[in-house]
This record gives C-alpha cells, structure tokens and sequence, in this order.
C-alpha cells in the first residue's frame, strides 16, 4: 500500500511551510507547498501578485488544477495547503481520499499580530478595516479547517523544536492507525 501523503492546513502565517518542510526532512518525504505550484504558472509573480492582478476566482482555478493534479500523481508527501484552499470542498475531498490532514491551529491574537503588522496586508482583508475582515475569515475558516482535519494540532508559546515533535508524533500516529485498520 502507498503511503498516504500529510497535508498541512490551516490559516495565513500558521506556520504550514515552515512546519511542513521540516516535517517532511524528518520523514525523510518529499515537501510540496500548494502555493509554490500555483505560482509556476506565473513563475514572475508571487501568489499575492497573482490574486491582486487576475482575480480571486482566477485564483482558486489555479488552486483546483493543482489539487486535482496532486490527486493523480502524488503519494507519501508532506504537502502545505494555502490558507484559502479548502474554502472550495471538491479540494477537501480531493486531497482528503489520500492524506492524513492536520490543521496547524494558532489563535487569532498570534495570526492578527503576524498578519495586520505587515508591510503590506493581504488582498483578501478589507483595507478599511482589516482586524475585522480577518476575525470574520478566521472564524469562517477555522470551522471549515476543522470539519476536514483528521487530528488538531494546536500551535502553543512554545518554541519550534516542541511544536515539530509534537507534529511528527501526530502525523506517525496517523499512520500507525491506518496500518492497524489495513
């Protein structure tokens, strides 16, 4: 049986990149970050760019075609989602049938201090006020991050050695139950 990939989800600046590539050194898997894909489409723009420039449902095209092609090709990696990526379900179901997913949850307090003291704000947060725009997403996003999580990993003051330790128990005990049940 293939292993099944790890997919990190959660938040803007939850720390699904970092985590995950070292994550992935630890299993010694490939890392795939969902945004670097999307961006070999505009190898000339950053994800940012490409939302601001074509469209937020432009956007979310690109998301979809790399979900999709993740599906059909890749198996026992650590893959990091963008932040927005499961506000379209048919890629909850797509990168659900062949991962263990994990939501990196961090608390709106760290997320807002990571994200409004920015040089620039995202294009998603409404620039006239931004701390409420980015409370409703959070509350909107954290309810579907949890709907499609299989484990909740919640990201503490602690420092990044405790959080990858406590990342990699989870995602070895994830594994450990579908071994059990196959």
């Amino acid at each position: 049986m293939l292993a099944k990939n790890v997919m990190l989800i959660g938040f803007q600046a939850s720390g699904k990149t970092t985590f995950g590539r070292l994550l992935a050194k630890q299993l010694n898997r490939p890392f795939i970050d969902t945004d670097d894909l999307i961006q070999q489409y505009h190898p000339s723009l950053s994800c940012r760019e490409i939302y601001r420039t074509f469209s937020k449902d432009y956007f979310r095209r690109l998301e979809a075609e790399v979900v999709a092609g993740l599906e059909h090709t890749l198996r026992g990696a650590v893959i990091a989602t963008g932040g927005g990526c499961l506000m379209n379900e048919s890629n909850g179901y797509s990168l659900k049938k062949h991962s263990h997913v994990i939501y990196l949850e961090v608390s709106f307090q760290v997320l807002k201090e990571r994200i409004l003291t920015r040089t620039s704000l995202p294009s998603y947060l409404d620039k006239g006020d931004p701390e409420n725009s980015l409370k409703h997403l959070y509350e909107e996003r954290s309810a579907i991050y949890e709907k499609w999580a299989d484990q909740i990993l919640t990201i503490q003051q602690e420092d990044m050695t405790q959080t990858l330790k406590r990342l990699y128990e989870m995602s070895l005990s994830l594994q450990d139950a579908l071994n059990y049940q196959g």
